[in-house]
């Protein structure tokens, strides 16, 4: 968590401790407490649940994973920082201030959180003890222990905000059968053939590219890839937020954490900005996916929706991305197979219809065609679609997708857009 008072464009006044002063703090005020360590967390798999570990409000003592904590006297203020959310389950997203920390087999410490000197809460602690493995233990069993809670998997994302994923897909994925096959067996064979990769002296790392138009299936299958991984193999997911502030150092952190952490799987969206939005260059991208140093135990799930801007030298070169495959419009059989699910409450000579006239339509199209018919059902009063709205709602997407096809401009026949051209755009 940056603290710039909640507006990340402007400098704040005063940052907060040096490793040095937080040290010197903690000494003057807990002189018992021999050894402090400075536990850097940023970029590991639980930076995101130590900074939720006191929950939200101004308890003062509590329990997760077996962990026992309560909030220790000091003239550090005690903050707990909390973003409004409708959900209750949610819990705070960063607290300042010293805890006692007490496990089930009577381990103690106890755990400082501040504001650094570079204005950020949560990228480091202060821990009374030097005891390396109990920090790792407790910060991973507290990661689980969140996740387990909401049924939700934790992303440690560089460069933005850390999320969770929820654990279940959103529905089932409309692919043909054999590439989702094709795709799974690529990632089940990466975590289990271990050994394989190692008798054939194989690098154990693997890219996969996913290309094509938006909306029609590439962040769906990175979803179900990641929770697969997470739910069959325990692995750790990272993310990249491309911005201008991302250079190679960043990426470099972001795969060094991946390979501390493995097996891992770390997801590159938009490849094609990378280079284009960011301070990564060519030869720092190649270098980290193909150089003399590459991070064992990493699958990267790669996306792109411009793959001709993507340089030949990674998407024709496996090693770099080991295998592409493109994600196309649903042809007429999966416009079935889409309709029968989304609209099964309808007659068979009816959906047909609809897959018949959605030709060109991506499942992003196919998903809202759901959606606007469920919503002129709504609007009529009826609690379930009828072939009225679902042919209804057909004919307004037609309208959109085909003016979508020349960039939504406005026919020059039909003069500037104004008052009455808005007038009958409503009345469409």
């Amino acid at each position: 968590m940056h603290d710039t008072e909640f507006n990340s464009h402007s400098p704040i006044p005063r940052r907060g401790l040096s490793s040095i002063e937080a040290a010197e703090f903690l000494r003057r005020e807990f002189p018992e407490s021999e050894t402090w360590t400075c536990w850097k967390v940023e970029g590991m798999p639980y930076a995101r649940a130590l900074q939720q570990f006191v929950g939200a409000g101004s308890r003062s003592e509590g329990e997760v994973a077996g962990y026992r904590w309560r909030r220790m006297k000091a003239s550090y203020p005690e903050l707990v920082y909390f973003r409004g959310r409708t959900n209750p389950r949610e819990l705070g997203d960063a607290w300042v201030g010293v805890l006692e920390v007490q496990g089930q087999e009577g381990e103690r410490f106890l755990l400082f959180s501040y504001l650094n000197s570079s204005g950020e809460i949560g990228s480091s602690y202060f821990s009374s003890t030097a005891d390396f493995g109990l920090l790792e233990r407790f910060g991973l069993q507290v990661a689980t222990a969140l996740a387990q809670r909401g049924d939700r998997i934790p992303f440690t994302v560089l460069g933005g905000r850390d999320f969770s994923l929820v654990a279940v897909d959103e529905g089932p994925l409309f692919l043909a059968n054999e590439m989702i096959e094709d795709i799974e067996t690529q990632l089940h064979s990466f975590f289990e053939d271990r050994g394989l990769f190692e008798r054939l002296h194989l690098r154990r790392r693997r890219g996969l590219l996913f290309v094509g138009e938006p909306g029609n299936g590439k962040t769906l299958m990175v979803r179900h890839l990641v929770r697969l991984a997470h739910r069959a193999y325990g692995a750790s997911l990272f993310s990249l937020a491309i911005g201008k502030h991302i250079d190679e150092d960043d990426l470099d952190s972001l795969f060094t954490s991946a390979a501390d952490q493995g097996p891992s799987v770390v997801v590159l969206e938009d490849m094609d900005s990378l280079l284009r939005e960011s301070q990564v260059t060519r030869a720092g991208l190649l270098s980290l996916l193909d150089g003399v140093d590459p991070r064992e135990g990493v699958m990267i799930l790669a996306t792109t929706n411009n793959p001709e801007e993507i340089d030949p030298a990674f998407a024709q070169r496996p090693s770099r991305f080991d295998r592409v495959w493109r994600f196309e419009p649903p042809a007429l059989e999966l416009r079935r197979r889409y309709l029968d699910w989304a609209f099964g409450e309808l007659t068979r000579e009816l959906r047909d219809r609809l897959a018949e006239a959605s030709g060109g339509f991506s499942f992003a199209f196919l998903n809202e065609l759901r959606v606007s018919a469920a919503i002129l059902a709504l609007r009529a009063g009826r609690e379930a679609v009828s072939g009225e709205d679902a042919l209804a709602a057909l004919e307004l997407l037609a309208v959109q997708f085909k003016a979508g096809k020349k960039g939504h401009r406005a026919d020059s026949k039909e003069g500037k857009a104004g008052f009455r051209h808005v007038e009958r755009a409503k009345a469409i």
